[in-house]
């Protein structure tokens, strides 16, 4: 995903090693991306999956991760629905949940550790 947003012009090549990296991955984890996954995948994806079925399910779920992203930009929201769709899969092909936390926290780190963040300034 960290690629796609760059070749899209989402974001830009920053590299950077902040001092305060800890801080940074204990607030993105705790506050981001467990809500968020429990959220999405523990919550909704389970209950539509159950529902709708597989496909219509994740393709649903990853449909609402993307639309809770528009405030960031409508291209920023359609690059977290791609994302929100192979956590989703990552979720539903393997039965764990931590797989898909942990998915999400390493393309997170990707993009603040390699790319401008959140987004390119213009």
């Amino acid at each position: 995903m960290p690629l796609l947003a760059l070749a899209l012009g989402l974001v830009a090549w920053q590299p950077k090693w902040p001092t305060q990296l800890w801080l940074w991955l204990a607030v993105n984890l705790g506050v981001a991306v467990l809500a968020e996954e429990l959220l999405f995948r523990g919550l909704l994806q389970t209950r539509l999956v159950s529902w709708l079925g597989a496909w219509a399910g994740i393709g649903l779920t990853s449909l609402l991760f993307a639309l809770v992203h528009i405030p960031f930009s409508p291209l920023f929201a359609l690059v977290a629905g791609i994302a929100g769709l192979g956590y989703g899969l990552i979720f539903h092909f393997s039965g764990r949940i931590s797989l898909a936390i942990a998915l999400h926290i390493a393309v997170n780190l990707l993009h603040f550790l390699l790319l401008s963040y959140p987004l390119r300034i213009t």
